[in-house]
């Protein structure tokens, strides 16, 4: 039997004599044997489809003789071998195997078995050998397996189990090998494991387990292999293992482990391998004393190793590869390692070693790979370099200091394949490297370097696969020959760049079509740009900057419609811009500046509606109007067009251009006023309209930007008053001079004040100031008489009726019970208003806070209701959360109130600054991480009070003792009893200035409250900085120690900043500052800045105090800076991590991988090897840890099947490093982080996979995490995916009963699993989240960590909301409907709603953003009132489609956000499932033998047919067949049966798994082999082809090899057959197939669409069958027509020159990440 979850493609070999099936029948015999019954039950409940067990028949009594059937040898005989390896069995393992009693070996290897391992295998007491890989099992290992006692051999690897090891399995006393990798397994290593006397192979790779490695572990003296690499393990390393003498192979890889290395491990006797890279392994490296150490290869990048490099090294002899990378190790090269004669690979890059590079290592003849990049090495290259090392590969020695000329005889390694030689101090000549046929990359930038004669550019003709030459930065002189244009067909990066190279341009440089980047900047050509630059129509960069070219841009450049950006500034250019650059779809900068451009600027140039980051026109002498098309720049970030000649007026389209962060107009003659339009321009940040003949009043609308910091209006005609709010209150960032009609109210400006109201508006005043009062008066009086009937009425109703809470109101008993009789048991603190109990209510778990007030204490009653308040108009994450209230009468009739809070099971700041008064026996102190994370929480939680709330608050009473502290230390502040709103008009400021009962707390309370002054939010600041300086010193405001009436903020001001060590706080002194360097640069980064917040905010006067928005974003800089200082000191984790957890329904790994950081120089210079520390000074500020070597691969990778074996030789065996970012990237502090979630089908997932490994290939300074299903987890873990890990959600059953249980389980495991991603650390910039639509979880979890979120949705045309969706909408949620109807422009407006966001209203998502988010519980809301955010808004989501514009017409009522791309293809290798074919693919023939798996070859074969055979016809429905459409396949294979015996056409048809398929076609084939003679033979007999590998896109190599492709219409089928350039026949069925079907007939490449009955019958009569069968025969002849074929050709070849993947890749980094100055 098949089982529907494994899909298979079946090949139906047909012809056109072909029959139908014939009934068979098999005999039954009567033998009653034990182990015969159980073969034939084993026969009949797998499935074999390849007829493995053809031999299985009942009729034959002698069993003994089946195929993979051993027998012994004694009469009767009994079975005791059954080894089915690689028969392509499928279903479940049948528990009656276990009634082979005498079995010895059990072999069902890798076959397509799934289910779990059948506990009966126990009862096989003589079972020796148990091998169940390479299948699809599941579940836990059981532990049955442990009664098995004569157990030698358990491999189980390669399957999908989960749970933990057995403890039981340590009683297997003569067990050998354990070979559990490449499962899910969890939990911790049995300790017995180190007890097994007789294991020889233990391999527990790539699985999640945790904990310690067992401490016994080597102690016995069998142990020759053990792999526990890419798991989560934590301690040190065993004693044991390190001593073992029997030990050969050992790899560690990419754990946890801590601690130093065991000098044991490089003194042994036995181990070739040892693998250790990947951890957080401290200390130095031990030395080497043995004589003759075996060891082959050592790994040890990627830890913490600190020290020199021992010259005992070189006592191992037998040493082919060392990598000792990124590390932080020091000194000299150890002159030793040039003494090991099989030395191939030496990799030193990236740490602290000095000195002389010993010239011996180039003496290693040996050596492969030499890297010995960012390090601080002098020396030079031996000038016999390449007679020394005639194997040398790659020569990798970029930032050392190697000077002197390049040795003439490098060019005689002529296996090289990389030289980076990058800033070393290299002079001299360049030599020919034309013998050198296997380079691929030369880069000698940024040295001395001089051209010579330039044969050595014409000899780089003979090096066909050169790829990259980079010459940039050395000085270069002389013309550029015209040699330029012989140089390899396949280069693809020429960067000449800041040289001196002059002359003109060789017209030859247009030979060099593969050209991608072309830099040729800041040289002196002259003359004009060749028109053969016009023949580059790959380049995507191209730069003739700052050079003396003139004449006029020729119209050819036109053709280089894939340039990004390109560069002419600073020249002499003049005429006018080519109109040609209209043409330009994917132009992102455009740089003409400084030239001599002229005429009218080109309205074609503001059509290119991809400019995107710059476009620089200034300094030219442009003249005329500036075109309205101007407001085609809608993407564009900035634009200046000053310094030209342009005239009339601004245009109001300008206004479109709603992204500007720049814009830059000064110095023409624009005369007229500022349009209004400009108001939309709400990201400008700098606005230069200076030197104009501009006029009229300055707009108020600039008040309100509120990203402008730049501002200037200077000398032009503007009259009338000068706003006063916004950028104008700051002088420094206006400039207004030269504006003579100008006047202002505020003297800052410099400008004359404005004229004084005339007589008749003094009069209106006159009659105001009558008036109001008197009104007033009415007023109050009429306050006074409702307040006297609410107190009245109040008496009646005890209950508070005007506090909504969802939560249910208990009862004063519930109290009682709770805080057991009010106990000082449960007693934890006392306030102003009431005592503080810790108690547990009735049916819950949870302990709770409750807040009882003391309502016969004055303002008690006042205090509870002032909190409840506030506490109902507030929530965030950093505020005391409220459960609930208690407002009832005790047994006495006393009113009784309180409040119940969410419990803080580390009290509060108080106790922990003060340990000694309280006296907690508490062991732990606070660190200055802990206070620098707690003072930005308190900062996060006041900015939200007061600028982010519905009702802005003030607190009014901010302490250590009202900041409570959670199990993870994070603060929340609580007690609102003395809270105020914010006053929002002059009469509610009037009545806020009576303090009467406004207590607050001495020493905190700020000094203008004492003297009658108003409420403002300056009173929580001062309180902050009192605090922020309390937490530092450890010292009270209102501490004994102070003396002489000193306060504290005096106290710290005096000793601010040189003394600072004498007050600040000695257990913070103790536990971080441990001197040295980390104590100055922690003083300098951290202390100081947070000593002056703290200063500042205390101030005496309150507007020298900062606001709570400026104070949390300094605190979230300092707090940045101390993480990065950790990481530096290696106090965190490296950029590589793996956190695990536990979800709902099993446990999920999330691994987030590091990757490149960005920028045109750091992307170069990473390829070099570059220093991150350098890097960033140079650059950007933050770089990757190691960049290290793409031949190292590991032994056993993660996701690759492999079995236990002693290391091979070189080259094969080698480890590979991920390219990982040491230091984080984004703002400065942990790197940014990118999530990709993506669930549904693999036509759902694998494009937005492929996205993400893009991005984490592109931006190497993020950490990327991909989540999806489980069910996905087979393909995943096979895709490298750009050495971006994978996060797995166990999938979700479609079970419609248990439909609710299996939402909360699988919404509960995204939160948990982006929690782990987000929810440690403050969001930074660059953050996202990118979702396709079946991951909608994404967007409410990215507004719950206030990071962006993205939407991606491959091969998807969206479905408009439900007829009645809007009427609903507008009926339920008016004003929300009204919010969205208003939205301002690229904010979300009712566009994006009815696009696809009305999603987020019509399921079931309310409950679980209110109860499990603590989200309001519709999107766009306040959470407690559920009014629309009408004082925030959100921009649009990006929204990118995977599908390209040439098949899908984009309406324009689509959102402005959403973005077509193109398809997202997948590369050819993620087509594949089987290894074999998928290494092959990826170039890796060795691994694969070149040649494709058993099921890939055969099918190639059949698609290639004879001579006399058409090109088969594929046919594949997808999973119509699961959704019930396909009710009757006899009848459908039967149509197909039809159309064979009317032609030729031959099929392969695509299940999909579908079981009654499956087995129709089993049945069917057979009989069809028989009468197809030619057929079978072409296939070695076989009637036909069970193919297992899961091809779910064709488009690479399946499609191509076909005629006509019929399908459901689904939208991956489509693209790929589009892609393929195939005609189609379509037969849509449900959603957009329908869509889809028209567009290709419209297409011109496919006939009309079939209707569902032309192909899916529901009876099988003769007469339908022949009528269906005449529908497909012409729809297959349609499709087979000359224009039919021509069209799919034709568009085949639009589509090949699409990237869609690189244009989602681009569109993302443009909208998303922050803006990086190249």
């Amino acid at each position: 039997m098949i089982s529907p979850t494994s899909p298979a493609l079946f090949l139906v070999l047909l012809a056109l004599t072909c029959s139908w099936p014939s009934s068979s029948s098999a005999g039954h015999g009567d033998g009653n044997d034990i182990d015969r019954q159980a073969l034939l039950s084993f026969r009949s409940l797998v499935s074999d489809p390849a007829r493995a067990l053809e031999s299985w028949r009942n009729t034959s009594l002698d069993f003994c003789h089946w195929h993979g059937v051993t027998c012994s040898t004694t009469m009767p005989g009994r079975v005791t071998a059954l080894d089915l390896s690689s028969c392509k069995l499928d279903g479940l393992i049948p528990p009656c195997i276990a009634n082979l009693s005498s079995i010895e070996r059990l072999d069902l290897s890798n076959n397509s078995f799934h289910g779990r391992i059948p506990a009966e295998l126990g009862r096989l007491e003589q079972l020796r050998h148990l091998n169940l890989s390479v299948n699809s099992l599941d579940g836990h290992i059981p532990a049955e397996l442990s009664s098995c006692s004569r157990l030698e051999v358990l491999s189980l690897w390669n399957n999908s189990l989960q749970g933990e090891i057995p403890a039981s399995l340590a009683q297997l006393v003569h067990i050998q090998l354990i070979d559990l990798s490449n499962n899910k397994l969890q939990g911790s290593i049995p300790s017995g494991f180190g007890t097994l006397g007789e294991l020889k192979i233990l391999n527990l790779a790539t699985n999640n387990l945790v904990g310690n490695i067992p401490w016994l572990l080597g102690s016995g003296s069998s142990l020759t292999y053990v792999d526990l690499g890419a798991n989560g393990l934590s301690g040190g390393i065993p004693e044991f293992l390190a001593n073992s003498s029997s030990l050969q192979f050992l790899s560690l890889t990419q754990n946890k482990l801590t601690g130093a290395l065991p000098r044991a491990l490089f003194n042994t006797s036995s181990l070739t391998a040892i693998y250790l890279d990947r951890n957080s392994l401290v200390g130095s490296i031990p030395p080497v004393t043995a004589v003759a150490a075996p060891i082959q290869y050592l790994s040890l990048a990627e830890n913490n190793l600190t020290g020199k490099i021992s010259a005992s090294i070189g006592n191992l002899s037998s040493l082919v590869g060392v990598s000792l990378a990124a590390n932080n190790l020091m000194g000299s090269i150890p002159e030793s390692l040039s003494r090991i004669p099989t030395l191939e690979m030496l990799i030193l890059s990236i740490n602290n070693l000095s000195g002389q590079v010993p010239q011996s290592i180039f003496n290693i003849s040996s050596l492969k790979y030499l890297e010995l990049a960012n390090n601080s090495l002098i020396g030079r290259l031996p000038p016999d370099i390449g007679y020394k090392l005639p194997n040398l590969q790659r020569l990798i020695l970029s930032k050392t200091r190697l000077s002197g000329p390049i040795p003439a005889s490098l060019v005689n390694a002529s296996k090289l394949e990389i030289i980076h030689l990058v800033d070393i101090g290299l002079t001299g000549i360049l030599p020919s490297f034309g013998s050198l046929s296997h380079l691929q990359q030369l880069d000698l930038a940024y040295n001395q370097l001089e051209a010579g004669d330039w044969s050595f550019l014409s000899s780089l003709a003979n090096c066909t696969q050169l790829q990259r030459l980079c010459l940039d930065g050395n000085g270069l002189q002389g013309h550029l020959p015209s040699s330029v244009g012989n140089l390899p067909s396949e280069l693809k990066w020429l960067w000449l760049k800041q040289n001196k190279l002059s002359g003109t341009i060789p017209l030859e440089i247009g030979n060099l079509r593969s050209l991608e980047v072309l830099y040729m900047d800041q040289n002196l050509f002259t003359g004009t740009i060749p028109p053969s630059v016009g023949n580059l129509s790959n380049l995507l960069v191209l730069s003739f900057a700052q050079n003396n070219l003139s004449g006029h841009v020729p119209d050819s450049i036109g053709n280089l419609v894939k340039l990004t950006e390109l560069y002419l500034d600073g020249n002499n250019f003049s005429g006018t811009i080519p109109a040609s650059l209209g043409q330009w779809r994917h132009l992102e900068k455009l740089n003409l500046s400084r030239n001599s451009f002229g005429g009218s600027i080109p309205s074609e140039v503001f059509n290119i509606s991809s400019l995107s980051q710059s476009l620089d026109l200034s300094h030219n002498s442009f003249a005329g109007p500036i075109p309205l098309e101007i407001g085609g720049l809608i993407n564009l970030g900035s634009l200046s067009i000053s310094n030209n000649r342009l005239t009339s007026n601004i245009p109001s389209t300008l206004g479109k251009c709603v992204l500007l962060e720049s814009l830059h107009m000064e110095e023409n003659l624009l005369v007229g006023s500022i349009p209004h339009s400009l108001m939309n321009l709400r990201s400008i940040k700098e606005l230069d309209l200076s030197s104009n003949n501009l006029s009229g009043n300055i707009p108020d609308f600039f008040a309100s930007m509120n990203y402008l910091k730049d501002l200037n209006l200077s000398f032009n005609d503007f009259d009338g008053p000068v706003p006063s709010t916004g950028i104008f209150r700051n002088a420094s960032r206006v400039s207004l001079q030269g504006n003579d009609g100008l006047c202002a109210n505020t003297p800052e400006l410099g400008l004359p004040h404005c004229p004084a109201l005339d007589r008749r508006t003094k009069h209106k005043s006159i009659i105001l100031m009558i008036v109001v009062p008197i009104a007033a008066i009415v007023l109050v009086i009429s306050l006074i008489f409702l307040l006297t009937v609410c107190l009245k009425r109040r008496e009646e109703k005890p209950i508070l009726t005007d506090i909504s809470m969802d939560t249910k109101i208990i009862s004063y008993k519930d109290i009682v019970k709770a805080t057991k009789g009010f106990s000082t048991e449960n007693l934890v603190g006392s306030g102003s208003f009431g005592d503080v109990y810790k108690g547990t209510l009735e049916l819950e778990v949870d302990l709770v806070a409750i807040k009882v007030f003391n309502l016969n204490r004055h303002g008690g009653p006042s205090s509870f209701i002032a909190e409840c308040e506030a506490l109902k108009n507030i929530r965030h994450r950093n505020l005391v959360k409220v459960i609930t209230l208690c407002s009832t009468l005790d047994p006495k009739g006393e009113e009784f109130k309180a409040i119940i809070f969410q419990y803080m099971p580390n009290g509060s700041l108080e106790t922990w600054l003060h340990q000694k008064v309280y006296d907690h026996n508490q062991k732990q102190v606070l660190t200055l991480g802990d206070r620098i994370s707690i003072a930005l929480d308190i900062a996060y939680a006041l900015d939200y009070l007061h600028n982010q709330s519905a009702s802005p608050l003030i607190h009014c009473d901010l302490k250590p003792s009202n900041v409570l502290l959670d199990l993870q230390m994070t603060a929340y502040v609580s007690d609102f009893g003395l809270a105020r709103f914010m006053c929002t008009t002059t009469a509610a400021c009037a009545n806020s200035t009576s303090l009467a009962d406004l207590k607050g707390s001495i020493g905190y309370i700020a000094p203008e409250y004492g003297m009658g002054g108003p409420i403002s939010t300056k009173g929580d600041a001062y309180s902050y900085g009192v605090l922020l300086l309390e937490i530092l010193t450890g010292k009270r405001p209102s501490d004994d120690k102070l003396k002489d009436g000193l306060s504290l903020h005096e106290l710290v001001e005096s000793a601010f900043p040189h003394k600072l060590d004498e007050i600040l706080d000695p257990i913070m002194l103790q536990s971080d500052l441990n001197g040295g360097k980390y104590h100055t640069e922690i003083m300098q980064s951290c202390i100081i800045p947070m000593v002056k917040l703290g200063l500042l905010c205390s101030s005496i006067s309150p507007k020298d105090r900062l606001g709570m928005s400026q104070v949390s974003a300094e605190m979230g800089t300092i707090r940045q800076s101390f993480l990065e200082l950790q990481r530096e000191q290696g106090a965190s984790c490296d950029g590589h991590r793996t956190l695990a957890f536990s979800g709902a329904r099993g446990s999920v790994a999330v691994a987030a991988a590091g990757g490149r950081t960005s920028g045109e120089e750091l992307g170069r210079a990473l390829e070099r090897g570059d220093d991150a520390k350098s890097l960033g000074r140079a650059r950007t500020g933050s770089g990757p840890k190691y960049m290290g070597p793409k031949w190292f691969e590991p032994i056993c990778s993660p996701g690759k099947a492999h079995r236990p074996q002693p290391p091979p030789p070189p080259p094969s065996f080698v480890v590979r490093w991920l390219d990982e970012a040491m230091d984080g990237g984004g703002d400065g502090g942990r790197r940014p982080h990118a999530v990709f979630m993506a669930f549904g089908t693999r036509g759902d997932v694998f494009p937005i996979a492929a996205l993400a490994a893009a991005f984490a290939q592109d931006q190497r300074q993020y950490g990327v995490v991909f989540i999806t299903h489980s069910a996905h987890q087979t393909v995943m873990l096979d895709i490298c995916l750009c050495q971006a890990h994978l996060s797995l959600l166990p999938n979700s059953s479609r079970a419609s009963h248990r439909k609710k249980t299996i939402q909360v389980e699988h919404r509960r495991e995204c939160l948990s699993a982006v929690e782990n991603v987000f929810g440690n650390d403050m969001s930074t910039h660059g953050d996202f989240i990118v979702i396709n639509f079946f991951a909608l979880e994404g967007w409410h979890l990215a507004e719950l960590f206030q990071v962006k979120c993205i939407i991606a949705a491959p091969y998807f045309v969206p479905y408009s909301a439900p007829a009645s969706f809007e009427r609903q909408f507008k009926q339920s949620l008016p004003l929300l409907y009204k919010y969205f109807q208003e939205a301002p422009l690229n904010m979300v407006c009712w566009t994006d709603i009815t696009h696809w966001m009305w999603a987020l209203f019509m399921e079931s998502w309310g409950s679980w953003r209110n109860d499990s988010l603590n989200l309001s519980p519709i999107p766009f809301t306040d959470p407690v009132t559920n009014l629309p955010l009408w004082y925030m808004r959100e921009e649009s989501p990006l929204l990118l489609y995977g599908f390209s514009k040439e098949i899908v017409e984009c309406p324009g009522y689509w959102p402005f956000s959403a973005h077509v791309c193109g398809f997202w293809f997948l590369p050819m290798a993620w087509q594949f499932s089987c290894n074999k074919c998928k290494e092959l693919l990826c170039g890796n023939a060795s691994n694969s033998g070149g040649a494709l798996c058993v099921n890939h070859a055969g099918l190639e074969h059949f698609t290639m047919g004879n001579s006399y055979s058409s090109l088969p016809i594929f046919i594949g429905l997808s999973s119509i067949g699961s959704m019930g459409f396909l009710r009757n396949p006899k009848a459908f294979l039967m149509v197909l049966k039809a159309v064979i015996e009317k032609t030729d056409y031959r099929f392969i048809l695509f299940s999909s798994g579908y079981q009654p398929l499956d087995c129709a076609i089993q049945s069917f084939a057979p009989s069809v082999a028989e009468s197809s003679e030619y057929q079978a033979s072409a296939l070695h007999c076989d009637s036909n082809l069970l193919f297992n590998g899961r091809l779910f896109c064709f488009s690479g190599w399946l499609f191509p090899k076909c005629a006509v492709a019929i399908h459901h219409a689904g939208s991956g089928s489509t693209a790929a057959a589009l892609f393929a350039g195939i005609p189609q026949i379509s037969c849509p069925f449900l959603l957009d197939q329908f869509y889809w079907a028209e567009r290709l007939h419209w297409l011109g490449v496919a006939p009309e669409p079939l209707r569902r009955q032309h192909l899916i019958l529901d009876t099988d009569n003769a007469s339908s069958i022949n009528n269906a069968a005449d529908m497909l025969i012409g729809a297959i002849k349609s499709a087979l027509s000359p224009e039919i074929k021509a069209q799919a050709t034709r568009i085949a070849n639009k589509l090949s020159s699409e990237d869609g993947i690189g244009e989602a890749l681009r569109i993302l980094k443009e909208r998303v990440l922050p803006q990086i100055e190249s």
